[in-house]
């Protein structure tokens, strides 16, 4: 893995915080479209740091893979301070979101609600250790196209990530078999 120096120069406030939500949306966008094989739109508001994405519900139907783009997003906007801020004129997109719950909060409750529903159905519980655990491998394994469209987002304020090509009927993903190995092995405790 590569390792990252810290930028000495401060590109001043208004850019790091646009420039961390630019990575913060973009790795929701990565993850939606390489663990829920769906398409994700992203905006990044204002000059400052307000931002969100849109995206098409998970077609297969994984919660897991769901969840750990839900963190992605936290994950990838620690690197703003390690990543050198774009060069250009950043282009200001007018408008806002309607206040929602962090990302963090969204988790914790879907987390909830699936382990009381596991606790009927004998399923496995989910950890948000194994969410988390998963989401930085995740980030790690696709920091370069998060970086190519925090880019984007951070100059235009916009990007579209298209989804990928469908799988054969019956096939199944190799990441998403990698993050179920690691919920599992994460609510065992190991």
């Amino acid at each position: 893995m590569k390792t990252f120096r810290r930028i000495i120069r401060n590109p001043g406030p208004v850019k790091l915080a646009r420039w961390a939500t630019a990575l913060h949306e973009a790795g929701h966008m990565v993850a939606y479209r390489e663990l829920c094989r769906t398409w994700a739109s992203g905006r990044v508001f204002g000059y400052g740091g307000t931002g969100g994405v849109s995206y098409h519900g998970t077609p297969q139907g994984d919660v897991f893979g769901d969840l750990v783009a839900v963190k992605c997003g936290e994950v990838a906007g620690g690197f703003a301070e390690w990543l050198p801020v774009p060069a250009g004129r950043p282009r200001r997109i007018r408008g806002a979101l309607p206040p929602t719950p962090s990302d963090d909060v969204q988790i914790d409750r879907y987390i909830e609600r699936l382990n009381r529903e596991a606790d009927r159905t004998y399923a496995p519980h989910i950890s948000p250790l194994a969410v988390e655990r998963a989401a930085a491998l995740f980030v790690r394994d696709n920091l370069g196209d998060i970086i190519q469209i925090a880019e984007r987002l951070f100059l235009s304020g916009r990007a579209f990530v298209p989804a990928p090509p469908k799988q054969k009927q019956g096939a199944a993903s190799v990441s998403s078999a990698e993050f179920t190995r690691i919920a599992a092995s994460a609510a065992k405790g190991n």
